[in-house]
């Protein structure tokens, strides 16, 4: 069956056949391809434009901004610079091409750019843009400068929340947070809603008196583990309510049950519920003002998963160093490093056994690439429960941002964390973290990418095994 689209793309061809540089028809095709995501369709019409009207800045525009959805940015700029040699007075124009120097970290490029559309023209798009740049460039009183020129709608309250958390004024920040739930959009990564829905429990607004509360999962793995520490918190404030946290099997296979608390990821029976809230609202009812290191290993261990990995692991060489290269959501925060990086520091002379801690099918064709690297094929049967397993039997860990860290973190295991310059809030810009102790901080300082810090942990890892050596000494 044809549907309104391919109907409507029909009849223009048709049309086009007795007027083919008719501009309106091809224009119209292309609107319609690119409001379908079909880029490269939309880019076949907007060229044959370009062909006959090569100085047209509405279809130079269309172009740009086609090749910025599929991501190529430097070819996007090429275009919307096209249009600054028809007509350079286009605030809108150099905003688009501070947007795609956003997406390539290119940030000091990106401020020259935009403070150029400033000055043409003052609106709540440039200045959401200035707020949301300074926050990347971690010019967090700048960033502020700019949140409090908008008006005080939830879109601009809740990107505000993350600048007012990087400056630790957690409990503004927090509560700022809550903007979040005035909306349920589709995660563009994951093509699923930001959180569930359960419209028929009322959400608890931590006054009320309630037996049985509900704690919904919602956002990313690392996030549930992480913000487990909040339920806890809440149990001990309130010994009397009985809490049940529904969450996916990712997060309930590891989690640790308490005397109050009830981890569940099967179904919800409403009914049972007084209220519900989701898992990243606890800090603002809680009303934390401060964050510190984690006190509860709440992270479930199995012994004869332990037992296994250790006898499993017991030819490896001396000193075991986990690690975790790359995560699978992308964003401004960057989680990549080639693992042919890491496969440098077995060339340190080191008596050092590398451990991939990916799943063998997110190595995928990698694992051909590199030698002297150990892989494992890990966490097939219940998620984690092999990851927890090795890290109790490694002396160390080097990961990028991920869920990974937040176990290891809460398990007290010695952990090197790679941040990139761009990062998330809750990393600070120091190389200590509030949230575990036996957590390290690596970080780049200049926008460069990530993988320019492995001389560092080149350099700290020939520190690290001397050190370890050394303590064998004293030992014996």
């Amino acid at each position: 069956m044809i549907n309104t689209m391919d109907k409507e793309v029909e009849r223009y061809n048709q049309l086009l056949k007795t007027d083919p540089y008719n501009v309106t028809y091809l224009d119209k095709i292309g609107e319609i391809y690119r409001n379908t995501k079909q880029y490269e369709k939309a880019i076949e019409y907007y060229n044959k434009i370009q062909c006959i009207q090569p100085m047209n800045g509405v279809n130079l525009n269309n172009l740009g901004i086609c090749y910025f959805d599929m991501k190529k940015h430097n070819v996007a700029i090429d275009y919307f610079k096209k249009i600054l040699l028809i007509k350079n007075d286009i605030p809108d124009v150099y905003s688009n091409i501070s947007s795609c120097y956003v997406e390539l970290l290119q940030y000091n490029a990106a401020e020259s750019v935009l403070n150029i559309s400033l000055r043409l023209r003052q609106d709540d798009d440039i200045h959401f843009k200035f707020a949301n740049l300074y926050y990347y460039m971690k010019k967090y009183e700048e960033s502020l400068i700019f949140f409090k020129k908008l008006p005080k709608n939830p879109k601009y309250l809740y990107n505000m929340c993350f600048t007012y958390l990087a400056l630790h004024k957690f409990k503004i920040g927090f509560k700022l947070y809550e903007n979040r739930l005035l909306s349920n959009n589709i995660h563009p990564q994951t093509g699923e809603k930001e959180r569930i829905d359960v419209p028929q429990v009322q959400n608890w607004n931590g006054f009320d008196k309630c037996n049985h509360l509900l704690v919904i999962y919602e956002q990313g793995i690392g996030d549930n583990i992480q913000y487990y520490r909040f339920i806890i918190e809440l149990s001990l404030k309130y010994p009397d309510m009985k809490i049940t946290y529904f969450c996916k099997n990712l997060v309930s296979n590891i989690l640790m049950p308490y005397n109050n608390i009830v981890v569940n990821s099967r179904s919800i029976d409403t009914p049972q519920f007084d209220y519900k809230i989701f898992i990243m609202s606890l800090p603002s009812i809680l009303k934390v003002e401060s964050i510190s290191p984690n006190t509860h290993n709440y992270i479930i261990q199995d012994p004869t998963k332990i037992n296994y990995w250790s006898e499993k692991m017991r030819p490896l060489k001396k000193y075991k160093i986990g690690f975790l290269h790359k995560g699978l959501l992308a964003s401004f925060i960057e989680k990549n490093v080639p693992i042919n990086e890491f496969e440098k520091l077995t060339n340190l002379g080191l008596d050092i056994e590398l451990i991939c801690l990916c799943k063998l099918k997110e190595v995928g064709e990698e694992i051909k690439s590199v030698k002297n690297i150990t892989f494992f094929d890990i966490d097939n049967d219940k998620p984690f429960t092999d990851t927890v397993a090795i890290l109790q039997n490694i002396d160390l860990l080097i990961t990028i941002d991920s869920a990974l860290v937040h176990i290891a973190g809460i398990m007290g295991i010695k952990t090197w964390l790679l941040i990139g310059y761009g990062s998330d809030w809750r990393w600070g810009n120091t190389n200590e973290t509030y949230w575990y102790k036996s957590v390290e901080i690596m970080r780049v300082t200049k926008n460069i990418d990530l993988k320019n810090i492995m001389n560092d942990v080149q350099n700290r890892l020939v520190d690290f095994v001397a050190a370890k050596n050394t303590e064998t000494t004293i030992y014996i």
